[in-house]
């Protein structure tokens, strides 16, 4: 709408109208009460704003508020630019002011229709159109003299739609749209239509609704549903996390103001096969750790490793995010400085085991960093990140690539074409980062990442770094709680010992102390072994073994020894040895009183010398094959080799001798002969008790 300070201007505020009277010099417009006089004088901004806000309408000659709004729209309903209307009504518009402007050089009023119809033919000849009516061309100068003379005033309104559909109806097509439309049956619109239809001829059937009122059509049904929100839809028929991902935005929380205020960090696994540097042998597809600085999408720091993701993955990540790097990248030829930012204020990871672990939430206490967690299935919140995974294909590495298998296309297995080493693409990775991948513009913010990097540095707070490198890799190392005792500290298999260690045992006794380790280094180990905190080194008594070696080797390769084991059957080898000892024990005890068995032992007279010198014979004892003894009650004499007769079996003996004597050829008249199956057991008489063995031969 267009106004001047001049005269015949009204402008109404509420109830009361006021009339322009003068302008000062000093920029104010004086106004006077049309019933009063009373005068009202405003700063020009002042009453501009109040017509802006709608507290002040300007009205004209008539008393007819100006609308500069659509044609039957009320004024403070809308509030449109004629920029953005579509083309087509903005070409009908511009068309309608063609004409009115038209009849404004000549003179022409809205009332005039001779002469509008007179002017319209002179210029529809000149133009070569066909002219509009001669009424509709004086409601157009009309509607423009009412909006206060602007292009918006031609627009036409959009036609309000009457709503003509039953209550009845819309209720009972609510009541199946929230059954079957807006629930995980997923029906579809024409289904819920169909549903309505039978709905709604049993209601007519059953009396209770007019068959004229019971009529909807299908695109009636379509504008019930889109009254509801896209969101609620698609959260009724699919999921709140399908919504969410459907209708992401990333309008708050990804503004950061320089380097180093947050960190964003993960895995991926690259799309190429790599050869072992000393024998040339595939390895594998390995597992990249990256670390991105989210102001600047600048890369700090990334770890490559088989061994998928894991805290050791995460701690080398961050070793090599936060510490300088000019020993680390001396080999590579670079155009340009790896620059390192310190420690992050904060660090966004994902919902992955190795970032939940407890062990991260240490480092990140003792590194003074908090840790935030990225909502489930919204990988934009961490865009940085996501967008150099995504850009693999730029690294330029062809061989060993790995390619998704299409239809009638010639797939190239990567074992045949793989040529790069690990160590070549660790060093291909380190160039790509830091000369290619910061040096490329970003579309949106028209930067590349190493000039924001640089410019961001200048204006950050001072970076935090460990005064004590050594102690930095001690906080993101591994830990454990182990037993020390006089062998010192065995780990995983593996004796770790020191001098200091043994004055601690002399001192405090066994008792458990935590171990630090690096993951990658298995050479020495750190103990913490007072309250100080001050980690002792302690050194591997296999060095040999230890150099170079790193946890998830180590365990590589117990588990292959171990392997080896159970396939040498050594286990069950050792389980059935154990089986046949304990099976001996048990045949090997009786239940018997404790009176016989010891009888029974004396008479025996098993001891170790006989069997030693019985196994030496190759001969095994009769009584241990369960003999019976044999008593012989004639007084006789007897030599060894005599043949004795035999007067009964004796299964119970009521006084055993109680010592052994000497073998002897002669039998003492009135003794007692027992006898065994191959020796003789001779006892005297009653009053000395000694007892004489002789073997048979």
């Amino acid at each position: 709408m267009r106004f001047s300070f001049s005269a015949g201007l009204m402008i109404r505020r509420g109830e009361q109208c006021f009339e322009f009277e003068r302008q000062l010099l000093d920029g104010r417009v004086v106004f006077t009460d049309v019933l009063t006089k009373a005068p009202w004088t405003l700063a020009t901004k002042d009453l501009l704003e109040a017509i802006e806000e709608h507290k002040v309408e300007v009205v004209l000659e008539s008393g007819v508020a100006c609308k500069a709004t659509p044609r039957g729209v009320q004024s403070g309903e809308v509030n449109i630019d004629v920029s953005t209307l579509p083309a087509v009504v903005r070409d009908r518009a511009e068309y309608r002011m063609k004409w009115v402007n038209a009849m404004r050089q000549r003179g022409v009023s809205r009332g005039a229709t001779s002469a509008i119809k007179h002017h319209s033919a002179e210029f529809a000849q000149r133009w070569g159109v066909r002219p509009p009516g001669v009424t509709t061309l004086a409601r157009w100068m009309r509607d423009f003299e009412a909006g206060g003379r602007t292009l918006l005033s031609l627009v036409d309104c959009p036609r309000r739609r009457v709503k003509r559909t039953n209550d009845k109806v819309r209720e009972l097509a609510t009541k199946i749209l929230r059954k079957h439309y807006f629930s995980r049956e997923r029906a579809s619109i024409r289904d819920c239509f169909d549903r309505l239809q039978i709905a709604l001829k049993t209601e007519t059937s059953a009396g209770r609704m007019v068959p004229e009122e019971s009529k909807i059509s299908l695109s009636t049904l379509q504008r019930i549903v889109n009254e509801t929100p896209l969101y609620v839809r698609l959260s009724k028929r699919h999921s709140e996390t399908h919504a969410r991902a459907m209708l992401r935005t990333t309008f708050t929380g990804q503004n950061f103001e320089y380097p180093a205020e947050r960190y964003e960090i993960d895995h991926t696994p690259l799309d190429f096969l790599v050869l072992c540097d000393r024998t040339l042998i595939p390895l594998g597809r390995p597992v990249i750790t990256v670390v991105i600085d989210s102001y600047s999408g600048y890369v700090v720091g990334f770890y490559v490793s088989f061994y998928g993701p894991s805290t050791t993955s995460v701690s080398g990540a961050l070793r090599c995010a936060i510490f300088p790097k000019d020993g680390l990248v001396c080999s590579v030829e670079l155009q340009n400085a790896w620059l390192s930012a310190g420690i992050p204020a904060l660090l966004l990871c994902d919902n992955g085991l190795e970032f939940h672990a407890k062990l991260l939430g240490t480092w990140a206490g003792a590194l003074g960093m908090d840790i935030q967690f990225a909502r489930v299935r919204t990988p934009w919140t961490k865009a940085r990140v996501e967008r150099f995974f995504r850009d693999q294909s730029r690294f330029g590495l062809v061989s060993g690539r790995i390619l998704k298998r299409r239809a009638n296309d010639l797939y190239e297995n990567p074992t045949d074409t793989a040529a790069i080493t690990l160590s070549n693409l660790i060093d291909g990775l380190v160039k790509y980062a830091v000369d290619i991948h910061s040096q490329r513009v970003n579309e949106r913010t028209l930067e590349y990442p190493l000039h924001r990097f640089e410019e961001g540095l200048k204006r950050m707070p001072p970076a935090e770094y460990c005064t004590n490198t050594k102690m930095a890799q001690l906080i993101l190392a591994h830990e454990k709680k182990l037993t020390v005792d006089s062998g010192g500290v065995r780990f995983a298999g593996l004796r770790y010992d020191c001098t200091p260690l043994n004055h601690v045992i002399q001192r405090s006794g066994h008792r458990q102390i935590t171990v630090k380790f690096d993951p990658d280094d298995l050479d020495q180990v750190y103990a913490v072994v007072d309250e100080s905190g001050v980690p002792i080194a302690l050194q591997s008594r296999d060095p040999e073994y230890t150099a170079g070696l790193s946890w998830n080797q180590h365990q590589a390769i117990r588990r292959y020894a171990r392997k080896a084991l159970k396939e040498d059957g050594v286990g069950e080898r050792l389980l059935r040895a154990k089986q046949e000892l304990w099976e001996h024990w048990a045949n090997a005890t009786h239940t018997m009183p404790r009176k016989e068995r010891q009888q029974l032992a004396i008479f025996s007279g098993a001891s170790s010398a006989r069997s030693l010198f019985k196994s030496d014979r190759g001969e095994s004892s009769a009584s241990d094959e369960g003999a019976p003894l044999k008593v012989i009650t004639e007084p006789s004499t007897a030599t060894a080799g005599d043949d004795l007769p035999v007067d009964e079996m004796v299964t119970d003996v009521s006084s055993s001798p109680t010592d052994v004597g000497p073998a002897t050829d002669e039998l003492p008249e009135g003794a007692t002969v027992f006898l065994d199956a191959d020796r003789i057991l001779v006892a005297s008489g009653a009053h000395d008790q000694q007892l004489w063995g002789a073997e048979l031969e």
